[in-house]
């Protein structure tokens, strides 16, 4: 469940880290992200009722003494979910008997946020090279081949040319 809302968060705040985009572009990539984000919530929906039904069930066995007191996390309310607010539970990572109400640095800690930001565009500049470097050697080849077939055609023009002009002295 987090993790499909932390991509809804995060995809969102990178909608709104860029408002300078060319208007038409960004106005098509506004609409494609609120129709994934859309896209995604009925599957959201489902998982939380799964899982608050999951957290009553710990909660009957926590009572017939079959788990660990501390076992019971949170449940999660529908209602408000969907505006990520930063403040909701569902962005508290901490496990059942961990003692910490701290939230977790990537959270808390505006440096780390960042950091993992800019982890992820170094992985994606890195992907993109990759792609570049393969599209680069397909271009490479598909040249070679081009100018070979330019080489073949012009040596091929120059025979053609000789048998010509000696096809036409022999008949002079």
């Amino acid at each position: 469940i987090r993790e499909h809302l932390q991509q809804c968060k995060f995809e969102l705040e990178h909608l709104e880290g860029h408002p300078g985009i060319l208007p038409m572009v960004n106005i098509h990539l506004q609409s494609h992200v609120q129709s994934a984000i859309k896209q995604r919530e009925p599957a959201i929906s489902q998982l939380i009722t799964t899982y608050n039904n999951l957290c009553d069930e710990l909660l009957g066995m926590i009572q017939l003494q079959k788990a660990p007191p501390g076992a019971i996390p949170h449940c999660l309310y529908l209602q408000g979910i969907f505006q990520l607010d930063v403040d909701s539970d569902i962005w508290q990572d901490c496990e059942p008997g961990e003692g910490s109400s701290a939230p977790p640095q990537w959270l808390a800690d505006e440096t780390v946020h960042k950091g993992i930001r800019l982890m992820l565009e170094i992985d994606h500049c890195n992907e993109e090279e990759r792609r570049l470097s393969r599209e680069q050697s397909v271009l490479q080849e598909w040249f070679s081949m081009e100018w070979k077939s330019l080489h073949r055609a012009l040596e091929n023009e120059g025979q053609c040319r000789c048998q010509c002009h000696v096809a036409n002295s022999h008949k002079l």
